[in-house]
């Protein structure tokens, strides 16, 4: 390449520069040939690439993420910017499930679905983290409450573009156009309605995958809704801070005014709202298949510990989870405890970072959160974000084969009787 280029400047340096002329050079790029006139210097080097966040601001507005100033794909503020599907990175022609990278219809969905259990979207599907090298990301479900509940929200025009002003309490501001939808081959309702995607599945009926968490914006409303994936919708993007790791607490016990205190999240999460792992009653491991014949005591006939024989109806410490993988001290509640936090306190069904379950809040005010984690059966997570399983240490009484457990879900909480085998969640306690 070195050789090519002294020829192209010899040539040139005889034939342009000898008579005084500026010269003309062929230039061949990807197979295109061009002709470039009256040439007075070629100078080689490396070229930069474009930042593509240089002219986004990050506006501060004083609580939570801080949200950039325009759309993915806009020159300005009150630029429509792109439209993206759901989980794309590229805007395309037409917006339809024949031309959805992750599903042909609501029963044909290859990710973010029942078996893969993922409900926030993977950096190397968010659009924003795409187009901004991971500066930038689309906001979650929840984000977006925030913004609403937080802000004051006034319909406006912003160089001839309808939208929202959302106002923070610090005074700072961001404008969100009403930029409509793509659906199909062309735009719709641009003016007067705009949808924003989140990063969140829409999680109040999983048993329908096809859709996504989104804004909905018009001017006498302003709600988190949900929108068919495949639809093109705009991204307001929120900046990616970095912040320290922090250990986790072992020891991060709630005082509820009740006989023992409680983890405020399960065995091997480590924040109240992850699920933890899933243990089979009197084993202290997770494991990737719970049935009968991966059971340690037994594949019912017979059960070779806490039966009928031995009279145990308690978990012995080295059978307990939490005691293993936490230390002395620690461990599973009985059923009496478990009861007694049943009994004493107030339980509200609510979202907590786009995760399901109950908060479960104390006379004294403190209160934690049991998030609905669903349970292992065979090797598939069932149940997830709709229903909660939380193991005892208590054996049923009289009946082997059975321990107790705490279940919950939007419309009950209470108590029932389940094979031992099953992997549920695990909260652990300490005097």
């Amino acid at each position: 390449m070195r050789k090519l280029f002294a020829i192209i400047l010899s040539a040139i340096c005889l034939n342009g520069f000898a008579q005084e002329q500026t010269p003309t050079v062929n230039i061949w790029v990807g197979g295109q040939y061009y002709e470039v006139e009256n040439v007075d210097s070629i100078t080689f080097g490396k070229v930069e690439k474009p930042d593509p966040t240089k002219n986004i601001v990050a506006v501060d507005m004083g609580f939570g993420v801080k949200w950039a100033d325009r759309n993915i794909g806009a020159q300005k503020p009150e630029d429509y910017g792109g439209y993206y599907s759901w989980g794309e990175t590229d805007t395309k022609e037409t917006y339809r499930w024949s031309t959805y990278k992750y599903g042909t219809g609501s029963s044909n969905i290859s990710k973010y679905n029942e078996s893969d259990n993922l409900v926030t979207l993977d950096a190397s599907d968010d659009a924003a983290s795409v187009a901004t090298n991971g500066v930038y990301r689309t906001p979650t479900a929840e984000e977006m409450q925030q913004l609403i509940d937080s802000c004051t929200w006034e319909w406006t025009t912003e160089n001839g573009v309808e939208g929202y002003k959302v106002t923070a309490q610090n005074g700072n501001s961001i404008f969100l156009p009403a930029a409509g939808r793509y659906f199909g081959t062309k735009t719709s309702y641009t003016g007067r309605n705009g949808y924003y995607w989140s990063s969140s599945l829409y999680t109040m009926s999983l048993a329908d995958y096809s859709y996504a968490s989104s804004l909905f914006i018009n001017s006498t409303s302003h709600s988190v809704d949900a929108g068919n994936r495949f639809v093109g919708y705009t991204i307001r993007p929120v900046l990616v801070e970095e912040t320290p790791d922090e250990p986790t607490k072992v020891d991060s016990l709630v005082d509820l005014g009740l006989s023992v205190k409680w983890a405020s999240f399960n065995l091997g999460a480590a924040k109240p709202e992850d699920q933890g792992n899933f243990y089979a009653w009197g084993e202290t491991e997770p494991k990737d298949s719970y049935s009968w014949e991966t059971y340690k005591y037994g594949n019912e006939s017979p059960i070779t510990k806490y039966n009928s024989t031995d009279n145990l109806t308690i978990l012995d410490a080295s059978d307990d989870a939490a005691t293993v993988t936490l230390g002395e001290g620690w461990r599973m509640p009985t059923f009496t405890e478990m009861k007694e936090l049943h009994d004493n306190c107030t339980w509200t069904w609510t979202t907590q970072n786009d995760v399901a379950g109950y908060v479960v809040k104390a006379s004294n005010g403190n209160s934690i959160f049991l998030p609905a984690a669903g349970k292992m059966d065979g090797e598939l997570n069932y149940d997830k974000n709709l229903y909660g399983y939380y193991w005892t240490s208590s054996l049923v009484d009289g009946y082997i084969y059975d321990a107790n457990g705490l279940y919950l879900y939007s419309d009950d909480h209470d108590f029932s009787e389940y094979d031992r085998y099953i992997g549920y969640s695990i909260r652990p306690v300490h005097p």
